[in-house]
Formats: C-alpha cells, sequence, structure tokens
C-alpha cells in the first residue's frame, strides 16, 4: 500500500520548506507532503536540545543549539525572504542587527559592518582609508541590481530553448552590464579602485567571502561577491534562532492542507513509465507516489537515490555532479550555553581573523528564552575545514582527540578575543564535526554551503532545477542560485514559477 501526494519533496531545509509551502498556498486543491529524515526540519537551519541542571538543581533546563545556519538576511525590500512572507502572509519575529557584523582583524582592530552605508564608508574610511569607500559604492551599486534582476528570471541558468525565449521577453540591455560582472573576479574591481595589493583589506574582504560565497577574491564572481559582502550588512536574529523559520514555515505547509513526515528517510527513487508516476521508497520500505517529485537534497546525495529512472537522468545528475567545482568545505562547529557575561560590543555576530582564517561566532539574544534560560546565552563558533571526508576515515581514538585539539583552540581565541568569555560560566560546550553535520543532516562527507561561486563555475555551468525526466525537479543551496538562506528562498521561487509555467 502506497502513500499517495500529487507532489512530494524529499527534505525539509528551508529551501523544501518553502517550496512546499509556496505550492500549497497557490495550488490548495493539491496535497504537498514533505518527507525528511530527520526529527525535526530546517535542514541546516535547524536546531536541536539539550536537558542540563544548573546550580546543582535537580530540574534540567532546555537550551536549544544551532545544528548549522545561525544568521537570516534577506528581508526587507524586494529581498527574496521578504517576498516569501509576504506572499503566504507570514510574519517572523526578527529583530535587525546593526552592526550586522563585527570583524576583529589580526592585529585587534574591530571593524563593524553597519547597515547604514554612509555609516559603513566612514568606517571603512577609517580603518582602510578613503580609497575604499569607492569600492563599496560600487558593490553596493551591484548588488541593488543583482537583487532587482534575479527575479525576472525565474527559469535561469536555461534548461531548452523554450526557457531561453520566455525569458527574452523579461531582458532589458542594461542587464548585459551584470553578465560582465558574473565573468569578473572580485580582484579587477579591488584593483581598479587600488586595493588589489592592499594585504590588509584584501585578507578583510576574504574571509567574509569565505563565510558567504565560500571562496575568495581572486576565484570568486563578481556578481555574486556582491551580494555575499553585502550579506553581513541586513542580518537579522530571529527569535527563538533560525529554526523558528523553518518552523514557520512548516506551519504554513500543514495549516493549508499539507503535510510533513519526519523520520522518513528516503532510500530510493523509481519512475513508472506506464503512469508517469514517481515512486520512493524510504528505510523502513515504505512507498510512497507522485505526480510531481522535488528533491531538497543535494545533488551529490539525489544521486545516489536514483534506481529504476530514465538512463538520461542518470546521466544528468552524474555530469552535474563530475564538475570540477573546486574544493567542497565543510564545517567544525562549537556549540555552547555560557552565562550572560559577555560583553557582545552591539552585535550578536562576530568574526575573528586568525592565522588559521577565520571563527564566525553568533550568540544568542539576551532574553532569547526559548534558547536559553535567564542569565544565560547560546554561543555557536564555527571555521571552515577544507578536507571534510577525512573526518569520517579517522579511527574512534584519533577523532576524539583531534576534535579536542580544535575545541581547545577555538576556545583559546575566545578568552583572547571575546570580552567576558573567560570568566563566564561554561553549562556545555561541545564540539561538531564535518561527521556530525553529515548526521544530523544526511549531507554527503558533511559538506555545507552548496558550490563556491567562483568565475570558473559561473552560474550557466550549475544545474538549474528542471531536469531530463519531466515533473522531477531541484531545490536548494547545490542549484542555481545556491548557498545561503536568501538565495535558497530564491530557488523555491524560481522553481514554483517554473512549475506554475508549465501547467
Amino acid at each position: 500500500m502506497s502513500t499517495v501526494a500529487q507532489t512530494i519533496v524529499i527534505g525539509s531545509g528551508i529551501g523544501g520548506l518553502a517550496t512546499a509551502a509556496l505550492l500549497q498556498h497557490r495550488r490548495p486543491d493539491e496535497h504537498v507532503l514533505v518527507l525528511e529524515a530527520h526529527t525535526v526540519s530546517g535542514g541546516c537551519a535547524s536546531a536541536y536540545d539539550r536537558y542540563i541542571r544548573i546550580d546543582k538543581s535537580e530540574q534540567k533546563l532546555r537550551v536549544r543549539l544551532d545544528v548549522g545556519a545561525t544568521t537570516l538576511s534577506g528581508l526587507g525590500g524586494t529581498r527574496p525572504v521578504q517576498r516569501l512572507l509576504d506572499e503566504l502572509g507570514l510574519a517572523l519575529d526578527a529583530v535587525p542587527m546593526d552592526p550586522g557584523i563585527s570583524i576583529m582583524l589580526q592585529n585587534g582592530t574591530i571593524v563593524r559592518r553597519h547597515a547604514d552605508p554612509a555609516r559603513w564608508y566612514d568606517e571603512s574610511s577609517r580603518v582602510f582609508g578613503e580609497r575604499s569607500i569607492g569600492f563599496w559604492k560600487e558593490i553596493d551599486a551591484i548588488a541593488a541590481r543583482a537583487w532587482e534582476v534575479s527575479s525576472r528570471y525565474p527559469r535561469f541558468p536555461f534548461a531548452s530553448a523554450t526557457d531561453i525565449i520566455a525569458s527574452g521577453l523579461r531582458f532589458r540591455l542594461s542587464d548585459l552590464r551584470l553578465l560582465h560582472f558574473a565573468r569578473t573576479p572580485l580582484v579587477t574591481i579591488l584593483r581598479n579602485h587600488g586595493l588589489a595589493e592592499d594585504a590588509r583589506f584584501r585578507e578583510f574582504v576574504d574571509q567574509l567571502l569565505m563565510i558567504s560565497v565560500q571562496c575568495t577574491s581572486s576565484e570568486a564572481s563578481t556578481l555574486v561577491a556582491a551580494l555575499g559582502l553585502e550579506y553581513p550588512a541586513h542580518t537579522f536574529y530571529v527569535n527563538g534562532g533560525l529554526y523558528a523559520f523553518a518552523e514557520l514555515l512548516e506551519r504554513s505547509l500543514v495549516d493549508r492542507g499539507g503535510a510533513i513526515q519526519h523520520k522518513t528517510r528516503i532510500t530510493a527513487i523509481d519512475y513508472d513509465r506506464s503512469r508517469k508516476r514517481f515512486i520512493v521508497t524510504d528505510s523502513k520500505e515504505r512507498r510512497y507516489e507522485c505526480d510531481r517529485l522535488i528533491s531538497n537534497a543535494t545533488i551529490w546525495n539525489t544521486a545516489e537515490l536514483l534506481r529504476t529512472v530514465p538512463q538520461s537522468l542518470k546521466q544528468q545528475l552524474q555530469r552535474a555532479i563530475s564538475k570540477p567545482y573546486g574544493e567542497h568545505w565543510g564545517a567544525m562547529m562549537m556549540t555552547g550555553v555560557i552565562g550572560d557575561s559577555i560583553d557582545d560590543g552591539g552585535s550578536l555576530y562576530h568574526q575573528y581573523h586568525t592565522s588559521f582564517g577565520s571563527l564566525f561566532i553568533s550568540l544568542s539574544h539576551r532574553g532569547d528564552t526559548l534558547r536559553a534560560p535567564l542569565g544565560y546565552r547560546t554561543i555557536s563558533v564555527s571555521s571552515h575545514e577544507p578536507n571534510a571526508s577525512r573526518w569520517q576515515m579517522m579511527d574512534n581514538q584519533t577523532y576524539a582527540r583531534t576534535q579536542q585539539e580544535v575545541l581547545k583552540r577555538f576556545d583559546r581565541v575566545l578568552r583572547e578575543r571575546l570580552p567576558g568569555y573567560a570568566d563566564a560560566e561554561k553549562l556545555l560546550l561541545e564540539m561538531g564535526t564535518p561527521k556530525t553535520f553529515e548526521f544530523y543532516t544526511h549531507r554527503k562527507h558533511g559538506w555545507v554551503g552548496g558550490i563556491a561561486h567562483s568565475v570558473k563555475n559561473w552560474m550557466p555551468r550549475w544545474q538549474p532545477n528542471v531536469t531530463a525526466l519531466d515533473g522531477f525537479y531541484l531545490v536548494g543551496d547545490t542549484v542555481f542560485p545556491g548557498q545561503g538562506t536568501p538565495a535558497v528562498v530564491q530557488s523555491a521561487m524560481n522553481l514554483c514559477d517554473r512549475i506554475a509555467s508549465r501547467n
């Protein structure tokens, strides 16, 4: 006996949830079913609970810690997250951060990334000199233009001549300028402003790019780099953590007649040619049938699920995963609960530049009791891991030792740089590795952040959301437009627009 739905979405990351909620909203007579392997929704934006005792009390209190993503951008104006919320009629309990992020350079200088352009230009000029102002003005102009254009090309990257013709009706001559920036490495723009040889400014930009587009100015496309460099200026803190955004989308889906089923790990995808129906099977051998199938899993994970499907689909995904995208990053992430003695300097998000790269720090909002009891705050500290797969190959002893070494390194940097941390009570500190991340999210090798936005891997090389098999679609951070909450939300809206155009 099979469970039947018009649409099935595999995975409840933000991209999958946004797609499901939008489809159910736009097609109230249909039934959308989300199948999620984990016990909770959210994917990289999910959370997990720990129960701890405080002051030797017998009662254990719940704390909520982040699985991965901690910051939200894309709110306000015509940005993707705002457009999604507006269409669904949802209100997210989010607080704008200003400064959006506080960055400490290796020499101890603090740079505050303000949302207001004038304040930010003054801050950059103070630290890096007046030449930097022209660079940021150009970056802001490119980013603003990119947001406007992105909503006009829901079928990009084009999968057929029909896509090109349909998108051509939306074309404007000025769009060619953005195409130029898509093929221009950011280092060229730095060079134009006399900043390419400024080692301190170059490192500052590169470290910001690593937490947004996962490659440096030598490789990053100027178009996508502009969006990545703008990201920290418009960060929001979601009360309850970013997981609250996933919960909001899930409630929207269910309230409109859709459904989500957790603890359902999909192990195979088959296609019935005679009935033109998809059959997915889970780890308990339960079957689910649908007319439309959407995978929110990564392209690597999705390819491994394909069983009896047309060879053209297998070949398409094999080509996608065999492309030389460059380095895939994992993450090391320390999470914990500490006493509220931290002086956060007016920002909940910090980046510390060090000799071994950078650390990204997120603190829960003071008084956010959905995250931690009064008098305590949660903390997340992450860094890039260039060889994520090595954690899968370690024996237990080596794994535990290396994990503790990284934890001590993170703790040492925080003691040196985060005021109040050294004396703060540490109720809990634990270290997550790419292996941990793979366990929670099922992402292959624990890779995070999708695919780096480099000039070499520019947008037309990306896998589009449509596939060689009619009715089978992809969404999320390994298909265009890629990583970050605004991008996966834009991916969801692009996909829903494409589906609407085919019916």
